[in-house]
């Protein structure tokens, strides 16, 4: 009887665990939407609303399209969207532009033991306006509401 007793227990004790767990998920609303320049679309950028108010920052990178979705972070839950609320919007894409080493060269420097970086170090070069990734110069926000979002960004280099 006692070993039944503990097991009724221990399984009460995970449920109560399982379902306090998910009481605390994110209550995320589903975002998502396409980044242009000049009406291009971009990407590989990262985008990210940063809050207004409490809200937990919510971030995404665009993809070949242009097109993004955000997923939220706090407290180690993870929530596909953004809480609803006021956000600040920043958007970042750098690229490398230094020159690159040859084949030979990659091939011959593993062989010796060699570290290239210093005959090669990098270059980033803003791809998106350096404005934009400051949410104090970016211009952009994003109020976030309940159910689903499409929010579009159309940047200028200008």
């Amino acid at each position: 009887m006692k070993k039944i007793l503990s097991f009724i227990f221990i399984v009460f004790g995970f449920t109560m665990l399982f379902i306090g767990c998910s009481s605390n998920a994110l209550k995320t609303n589903f975002i998502e939407g396409v980044v242009t320049l000049d009406g291009s679309p971009v990407a590989d950028a990262t985008i990210t609303f940063s809050p207004k108010g409490n809200e937990p920052v919510a971030v995404g990178k665009t993809d070949s399209s242009g097109k993004y979705t955000l997923s939220s972070l706090q407290g180690g839950r993870n929530g596909q969207g953004a809480l609803s609320g006021d956000y600040y919007v920043t958007i970042k894409k750098m690229i490398n532009t230094a020159p690159k080493p040859t084949e030979e060269e990659l091939r011959n420097a593993s062989e010796k033991g060699i570290d290239l970086t210093m005959k090669y170090p990098s270059k980033m070069e803003y791809v998106i306006p350096s404005k934009y990734e400051d949410k104090k110069t970016s211009g952009l926000e994003a109020t976030v509401k309940a159910g689903k979002n499409k929010i579009d960004f159309d940047l200028t280099s200008k």
